[in-house]
């Protein structure tokens, strides 16, 4: 009899352990980059609720209805805290976890390649909700290869509609927006806002594997800088070494350190009313008596 108990034990051990390595496996993919680190021992710094506050409040008055993901933290040149990536899916649907986002991401990838090989079906283009760009909803680092030659019998101005529709399913555009809020008081609130997903989704990836190929190994993601006109990059690290990737072209470029100037004490104060603007309620419409 107890041989059978423990047979039964043993069987029941062996496929919880099974289940398990399966989850394991079907989580790996989302969970193979891993979440950046950053500094946060800084002075000054802003409480995560504000940071979300401020971010949603934008969010809202650009896109209308979104849900929000987790803000992505991202390092000045000296690795301490300075921005964060805070992203929304627009519309009332949940914001789909990391999975999700990367099939939208791959499908997109694949589009693009159909277009490059002539093999893309132009008839998505004229579909309703197709995706089709304007200026408004561009985004100004998404910008499309003039080097890559149409296929045969497709028009330049056709080539590029389907490039860029490609371009915008693998970014995000349409779907997906990302408000840059600073993680300090001393700097401005809001620098950035962009209709598309960050880079963290739509090439951290491929840049993870360009560090692999260059350091071997494994590529760990250390940090991600937000330098503002300087760019945005990504760090892969292999034991003692390390590898920065520019997060838009994708090409290993090093961080040339220059230097913050603290604020004055005027721009301290311009600063702090705009935290003060970007953070205050929105004022109640509608309901009052005259």
């Amino acid at each position: 009899m107890k041989r059978i108990v423990v047979s039964i034990l043993l069987a029941a051990l062996l496929v919880i352990g099974v289940s398990l390595t399966a989850m394991s496996a079907e989580n790996e993919g989302s969970a193979a980059l891993g979440l950046p680190v950053a500094n946060i021992d800084v002075g000054d710094l802003v409480p995560m609720d504000i940071v979300k506050k401020v971010a949603l409040k934008r969010a809202k008055g650009k896109w209308g209805q979104v849900t929000a993901g987790e803000p992505i933290a991202c390092s000045d040149e000296d690795g301490n805290i300075s921005y964060y990536m805070c992203p929304f899916h627009i519309g009332s649907e949940p914001f789909p976890d990391h999975e999700q986002i990367m099939k939208g991401v791959k499908e997109g990838r694949s589009l693009r390649k159909s277009v490059q090989d002539g093999s893309f079906d132009m008839q998505l283009l004229s579909t309703p909700n197709s995706g089709q760009t304007t200026k408004q909803n561009s985004s100004p680092n998404l910008a499309i290869p003039y080097g890559v030659k149409p296929a045969p019998a497709t028009s330049q101005a056709d080539y590029r509609k389907a490039l860029r529709y490609a371009r915008n399913k693998e970014t995000g555009v349409g779907e997906y927006g990302t408000v840059y809020v600073a993680a300090t008081f001393d700097r401005f609130p809001i620098p950035v806002v962009e209709k598309a997903l960050p880079p963290y989704y739509y090439n951290g990836d491929i840049a993870q594997q360009k560090a692999k190929d260059v350091l071997g190994g494994t590529a760990k993601l250390g940090r991600i800088y937000f330098l503002g006109a300087r760019g945005t990059y990504f760090e892969f690290l292999s034991g003692s070494n390390s590898v920065t990737i520019d997060a838009s072209s994708l090409e290993i470029k090093p961080i040339t350190k220059i230097g913050r100037t603290a604020p004055t004490s005027d721009e301290y104060q311009r600063f702090k009313n705009e935290w003060n603007k970007a953070s205050a309620e929105p004022a109640a419409t509608g309901g009052g008596t005259k």
